[in-house]
């Protein structure tokens, strides 16, 4: 029986801030992807091995530094290039911490409202997926594709649209 686990990975806002910032938010995110490698390591020793995880990109995975709040960029702590760096290190930190305890990982992302690309009146000016939120799976396929026999068992697969379906075990 294949067993597949789907995580959400949305709304992370790197870049934001606000309360204990980017750090707090990447030390947060981290620790739950701890929580996610013992919860596998857990079904595992149950007798109920997870074969398939799927890594959702659902959108909001970076803050952006303007057009969505007049002080919005007043209050981000990273710019957008560092925004996209962060992000992209996190999703591949899921990926090598999964990548030794399941036969396979799917990464499927959709746009957000906070990776538009915007212009300087806050509105969308481009497609729907010229957009952070899969620019940063763009980056992560990447880097994997210079490594394919690490690699050789994720796919990436990024919505040309606003939403997207996929099959899971």
């Amino acid at each position: 029986t294949n067993r597949a686990l789907i995580v959400a990975l949305s709304d992370f806002q790197v870049g934001k801030g606000e309360g204990d910032g980017s750090e707090g938010t990447v030390n947060r995110i981290l620790a739950s992807l701890d929580a996610l490698v013992a919860h596998v390591r857990t079904l595992r020793k149950a007798g109920r091995p997870v074969d398939t995880v799927y890594l959702c990109g659902l959108g909001d995975l970076v803050e952006q530094c303007s057009g969505h709040y007049a002080m919005q960029a007043f209050s981000v702590d990273l710019d957008r290039r560092e925004q996209m760096r962060v992000t992209r290190r996190l999703i591949m930190a899921y990926i090598d911490a999964l990548l030794p305890l399941v036969d396979r990982i799917v990464c499927v992302a959709v746009p957000g409202n906070h990776g538009e690309n915007r212009n300087s009146s806050g509105k969308a000016y481009t497609t729907f997926t010229d957009n952070d939120d899969l620019a940063v799976f763009d980056g992560v396929a990447e880097a994997m594709a210079a490594n394919p026999e690490r690699y050789d068992r994720v796919t990436v697969m990024c919505a040309d649209t606003l939403s997207t379906t996929f099959d899971a075990a």
